[in-house]
């Protein structure tokens, strides 16, 4: 009888904790911080996980300031360049859509999202907005991204700030960080590479 009883018992506690956790999945959008409000209504909601992370990284590209820019906010180049991504749709001015499928360690997986460019100071500065959603959770983040004559190319500097939510960081909290190092690195060596086939 005692078994029983534990058994009953565990099978209740489960139960309850399986109800708040399906409640917490119907709460409102939270604010995104400095995200671009317009996200907010697509950010999926889940109970439990949330991760912060920042990623830097430094460039050095072959080409003159402009050149570059005009590069690096090109929607192709973006289409092209986007690790994963299937369709790039645009939606307003600098606003886009997207369908990315990323086949990565622990954020493998089939998302749609959102692409922005915001915060233009042409040809120095832009900041990159990109959040995206799917079964494995969702990502989004923003990076400042800088660019400065150097010699005859342009150093490019990124600094970012992204978060992760749902099984993404209840899983792979340990590797996200060098995920999003790896991908940042493909989109950035993949602009490189245009200018060098240029």
């Amino acid at each position: 009888m005692y078994g029983d009883q534990a058994a009953r018992h565990l099978d209740w506690g489960l139960a309850e904790r399986g109800l708040r956790q399906a409640v917490a999945l119907t709460q409102a959008c939270p604010a995104l911080g400095d995200i671009d409000g317009r996200f907010c209504a697509h950010a999926p909601q889940y109970a439990g996980y949330d991760q912060d992370m920042k990623v830097e990284g430094a460039y050095t590209f072959p080409g003159s300031q402009q050149k570059v820019w005009d590069l690096l906010l090109d929607p192709e180049s973006l289409r092209t360049c986007i690790p994963g991504a299937e369709s790039l749709t645009e939606t307003s001015p600098d606003h886009w859509d997207v369908l990315m499928k990323v086949g990565v360690a622990a954020i493998k997986g089939t998302y749609k999202g959102k692409v922005a460019i915001i915060e233009k100071e042409e040809p120095s500065a832009y900041t990159l907005q990109i959040e995206g959603s799917g079964g494995p959770g969702f990502v989004k983040g923003t990076a400042r991204i800088s660019l400065e004559p150097d010699g005859e190319g342009t150093h490019v500097k990124v600094e970012g700030d992204g978060q992760v939510g749902g099984m993404l960081a209840g899983v792979g909290q340990r590797m996200l960080p060098g995920v999003a190092k790896m991908l940042m690195n493909q989109f950035f060596e993949c602009q490189i590479g245009k200018l060098q086939a240029s």
